[in-house]
């Protein structure tokens, strides 16, 4: 798809790169594309990089019980610019979003209680 910015396979695992505005579509395109039906989300989690511009990489697991394999989903952020939530998507996230938030300060917009 057009946005896919980057992707890799390491250990036969996929990783795709987002922009923050595409990562709700990324994440409703693994869930429901037949061939993959990434259902689960397993974790969210961050990593600093201080001196990067986007110093924020937020990388998103998914879980496919169908194919049995992972997914991640990658965007980079700055510290003010918010992620759309994706508890209405995921209910899990509801507190992986809360923990990266605590962790990290990443602000997740419309999320039902940062």
């Amino acid at each position: 798809p057009s946005w896919v910015l980057n992707y890799s396979i390491c250990n036969d695992e996929l990783s795709i790169e987002v922009s923050p505005e595409n990562l709700k579509k990324a994440s409703l395109f693994l869930r429901d594309h037949s061939g993959i039906q990434a259902k689960v989300l397993v974790d969210i989690t961050a990593v600093d990089y201080p001196k990067r511009l986007e110093r924020f990489e937020v990388v998103y697991i998914f879980l496919s019980i169908q194919q049995n394999c992972r997914v991640r989903i990658k965007t980079s952020v700055d510290l003010l610019t918010p992620i759309d939530s994706l508890v209405g998507v995921f209910p899990a996230a509801n507190w992986f979003e809360r923990e990266t938030w605590d962790m990290f300060g990443i602000f997740f917009a419309h999320h039902p209680d940062l």
